[in-house]
């Protein structure tokens, strides 16, 4: 299908008034099952149907979307490069039907909680029970993903606050609140040979056996700091995950310790699930706390559970230190 030159604008225009959310969901089964057939079958139509639905889609846009070949269809570079925004609105209209189900079942409200694994364990563990408790008519929806994908999330409004480690600069139109103050620790299971001691020298750790710390991670940067000037540990599980559940089984089965920030293992310390071997580690972390839009600061849920976390965080601050 040859292209001609239209402005976004007239584009636009095109799609607000003659598109179908159904188009969208054919282009994004045809993409995902790589066969018009089958889409035409997972959105209901038939294939004849799916047929024209799809070429009215390409004569809006004035471009070939898919190439159609034996075995089926593949995306053009034109296709490529719209899918993921097709995929993005599909989830905004799925997450508009959530939050209308959810004030039908009786919600006032709803945040969207993108946060790390320091944010969850850190904060939110320990301030979404009485938080949910106080509004119980709040819907509270968590998702953990890493910090860059966090700011995307909330500048596209996907999200509402952001619960984490400061990552540097911030755009200007984000506040962050620093709630929670950080720092590294080195912890174990609580049946390690090392959990009862009441001092450890970097030295002595040496010979035990060390998780590595998730590629591409701060701790990762200074885990690699922190052995720099001493002997390099000499026994590695050269596993790397953010996963909770995976590091724990390590910890506990392998008997290995582990270089971590304090608010990323929090809870399990408080639980003792883990235990943090006594020292100071590595250098000084940035806190946690909450990144909004600056025009979520006038009020609503999104101001309700700010400020149940800055009251969580001053109530640590006056608690004695660990």
């Amino acid at each position: 299908m040859p292209s001609v030159n239209v402005s976004s604008g007239v584009l636009l225009t095109r799609l607000l008034t003659r598109s179908r959310l159904r188009q969208l969901q054919l282009v994004h089964q045809v993409a995902t099952l790589g066969s018009l057939q089958r889409a035409a079958e997972a959105v209901g139509l038939s294939q004849p149907a799916a047929t024209y639905a799809l070429l009215e889609v390409e004569s809006l846009l004035g471009l070939a979307l898919f190439e159609r070949h034996a075995k089926g269809t593949r995306l053009t570079p034109a296709g490529a490069a719209i899918l993921p925004r097709v995929r993005q609105a599909l989830q905004a209209i799925a997450e508009c039907a959530d939050i209308v189900s959810s004030m039908h079942a009786g919600a006032s409200g709803v945040v969207r909680i993108g946060a790390t694994g320091a944010g969850i364990s850190g904060l939110l563990s320990q301030v979404l029970p009485e938080f949910t408790a106080r509004f119980p008519a709040v819907t509270v929806d968590v998702r953990q993903q890493p910090p860059e994908q966090l700011v995307r999330g909330l500048l596209e409004e996907t999200l509402d606050v952001v619960v984490f480690r400061k990552p540097g600069p911030l755009p200007p139109e984000t506040d962050f609140h620093e709630i929670l103050t950080d720092r590294y620790a080195i912890v174990c299971s609580p049946r390690h040979s090392l959990a009862a001691e009441s001092a450890v020298t970097l030295a002595g750790l040496a010979s035990h056996l060390w998780l590595m710390p998730p590629t591409g991670t701060i701790a990762e940067r200074d885990f690699h700091r922190l052995w720099g000037q001493g002997p390099w540990p000499t026994r590695l599980c050269r596993v790397t995950s953010q996963s909770p559940l995976l590091l724990w089984t390590l910890l506990e089965q392998r008997q290995a310790l582990v270089f971590i920030p304090y608010n990323t293992v929090r809870q399990w310390i408080l639980a003792a699930t883990l235990t943090e071997l006594p020292g100071q580690w590595g250098p000084e972390l940035t806190a946690v706390g909450a990144l909004v839009r600056k025009d979520e600061n006038r009020g609503g849920p999104v101001h309700d559970l700010v400020s149940a976390l800055q009251r969580y965080g001053t109530s640590e601050a006056s608690s004695p230190a660990l």
